[in-house]
């Protein structure tokens, strides 16, 4: 899931489980309120197609290896038809939208509701039946490659299906060994490293031995072979798990430092000029100040913020890439960023009318400037909500396409600065 709802649950009992719908009603209901631009429905459902399109995908590819139980054989109808039937409503909504039907926009929009929620009670029941499976790893593609395994030798999936899977998890296997090649540690990385790294090296080297010992079977078949090629996988997936435990538990966040835009020297983070070059620091990562008015900083001191907040996302995606920081410390980062589109659309709503003398032109300014702000602010919590949702599916796109998207907020809120700058300067 992308995001949490930005309502209240309690007062929205049309809510579904899927963020990324719940993000496209609320935009709607904007559109026809006529305080949000269709084009932007019409972005936020394109964003929901997205959404659905990779759900679909992760079910359809995984189904093959589900094994015929009651519960898939009830959810999976559920599921096919309600992303059958969306494929039709879809372009419908969109149509509507695009045409000013409010109407048919509201008649279409509680279809797609309604299918959305049958296909996540199919997702549910799966879900449920997957928590009651026994638990053979805590590394996820070990756990599905022996999941599978086992159910091949139970006789409740065919050997192709257990082939397969295999061949997807040597391709995992490969990086990883590859990867240890170019590792590039931080100190403390290293000295865990010295202390666990032949470990970490033997424990890929056994589990290659193990997946030596599968692909003997499918030569030789041999079931006490097989059974000893998953279990050597399981206990070599076990050393790496724990060494990855302390690379993760070894990094610690520079609080104490920060360094320079310009000429990148580390200085100490209460400083507000470079020591070697006496730039400025920029104002950032602090609440943000009461006040009826949006930051009407010198441009170049709006830039310089922007980017350093920006840095401070892209290295934060970098370190959640090559996982050296937990989940949580992810999650409570972008909760930080997610804050500062709060507080702006905060400041946005304090904003006080203009006065009745005010020229027209500049009430238009205004005007065109709220409305870019708001969308801003919605693109950039879509960006960090695409950034949270690579925790659920370790997709390396979704890290790349979430900066995109917060990158290309942060430039329309830089506009949007530089529309209220004509204004005041009129």
């Amino acid at each position: 899931m992308d995001r949490a709802p930005a309502f209240p649950a309690e007062e929205r009992p049309d809510l579904t489980d899927l963020p990324a719908f719940n993000e496209f009603q609320g935009r709607v209901e904007r559109v026809l309120a006529q305080t949000l631009a269709v084009d932007a429905g019409l972005e936020s459902l394109t964003a929901l197609e997205d959404a659905l399109g990779q759900i679909f995908q992760h079910f359809h590819e995984n189904l093959p290896y589900q094994e015929e139980t009651e519960a898939v054989k009830q959810a999976t109808p559920l599921i096919y038809q309600g992303f059958g039937k969306l494929r039709l409503v879809l372009p419908e909504l969109r149509q509507a939208l695009d045409d000013g039907a409010e109407g048919k926009v509201g008649r279409m929009l509680a279809r797609a509701r309604h299918l959305v929620n049958q296909i996540f009670k199919g997702l549910a029941l799966l879900r449920q039946e997957a928590s009651q499976r026994p638990v053979y790893s805590e590394s996820p593609p070990v756990n599905e490659l022996v999941r599978v395994g086992e159910a091949f030798m139970l006789g409740r999936l065919p050997i192709e299906r257990f082939r397969k899977r295999l061949d997807q998890f040597i391709e995992l296997h490969q990086m990883m060994a590859v990867s240890l090649d170019v590792l590039a540690p931080t100190p403390a990385e290293q000295a865990v490293l010295a202390e666990q790294g032949e470990v970490l090296r033997e424990a890929v080297e056994r589990q290659g031995e193990g997946i030596s010992r599968l692909e003997s079977f499918f030569e030789h078949p041999d079931v006490q072979e097989l059974r000893q090629g998953l279990q050597t996988i399981q206990e070599a997936a076990d050393q790496i798990v724990a060494v990855t435990h302390l690379l993760t538990g070894a990094f610690q966040p520079q609080e104490t430092t920060k360094s320079c835009l310009h000429c990148s020297t580390s200085n100490p983070v209460s400083a507000r000029y470079c020591e070697q070059c006496n730039a400025m620091f920029p104002a950032v990562m602090d609440e943000p100040t009461p006040t009826n008015q949006l930051d009407l900083r010198e441009e170049s001191d709006a830039r310089n913020a922007g980017s350093e907040n920006l840095q401070v996302l892209t290295d934060l995606v970098e370190q959640v890439r090559v996982s050296a920081i937990t989940d949580e410390e992810f999650l409570a980062k972008l909760d930080w960023f997610q804050g500062k589109v709060d507080g702006v659309r905060k400041r946005l709503s304090e904003l006080e009318p203009p006065h009745p003398d005010t020229p027209a032109e500049q009430i238009e300014i205004l005007e065109e400037a709220r409305e870019h702000m708001a969308v801003g602010a919605d693109d950039m919590e879509a960006g960090l909500n695409t950034l949270r949702s690579f925790l659920q599916r370790r997709d390396p796109g979704k890290l790349a396409r979430g900066l995109e998207m917060v990158n290309e907020a942060a430039q329309v809120m830089l506009r949007v600065e530089e529309l209220f700058r004509s204004l005041t300067s009129a």
